[in-house]
């Protein structure tokens, strides 16, 4: 895709490893969050916790919006979740930002372990389940009423926080319904 090929342009100017799933991390602004949340004066930590997320989905190795504009959606998603306490992070800027840089070269060595055998890196594979299976028609029409409900709300709203609350209340209804 367009903003992998910018993003090993960037690799190949500052000479990072090039990737093939995901895209080279926003260290500085990463760092600048991170000591932030840690507090100015060292000793008022906002938050203990952050949460790395991977997401993989099955039969597509990029999920794009195009594709579930028309309907075409995965039947699964994979989703590999780690908490890391703030504490264990480096201190300084620059270990900060080579923390990071490290953290997502083994996020691509573990989206290229799921690719190639349908777990990520240092899990394994989860039982079978069969999912309830959605017409094409079906998840083209239910995608589209969103995306045409929220045009419709965004412009008859003042404020966008109506349309996320129902775009939430909607989706947590229709997944908690069908299993989405």
């Amino acid at each position: 895709s367009k903003t992998i090929i910018q993003s090993n342009q960037y690799a190949k100017k500052k000479g990072l490893q090039k990737y093939k799933y995901v895209l080279h991390p926003k260290t500085k602004g990463f760092v600048c969050l991170v000591q932030g949340l840690r507090g100015l004066d060292g000793a008022t930590q906002v938050i203990e916790t952050i949460y790395d997320c991977t997401i993989a989905y099955k039969g597509y190795e990029a999920f794009g919006d195009f594709r579930v504009l028309l309907g075409q959606l995965t039947d699964e998603v994979h989703i590999q979740i780690e908490g890391i306490c703030v504490d264990t992070l480096p201190v300084s800027d620059e270990e900060l930002q080579n923390w990071l840089i490290d953290r997502w070269a083994l996020k691509e060595k573990s989206l290229i372990n799921f690719y190639e055998s349908g777990t990520f890196l240092g899990n394994p594979p989860l039982l079978e389940s069969s999912p309830p299976k959605a017409s094409f028609l079906y998840k083209f029409l239910l995608y589209n009423f969103f995306v045409f409900s929220g045009i419709y709300f965004i412009s008859i709203s003042n404020t966008i926080i109506y349309f996320f609350l129902i775009q939430l209340v909607i989706s947590y209804a229709m997944s908690s319904i069908y299993g989405f």
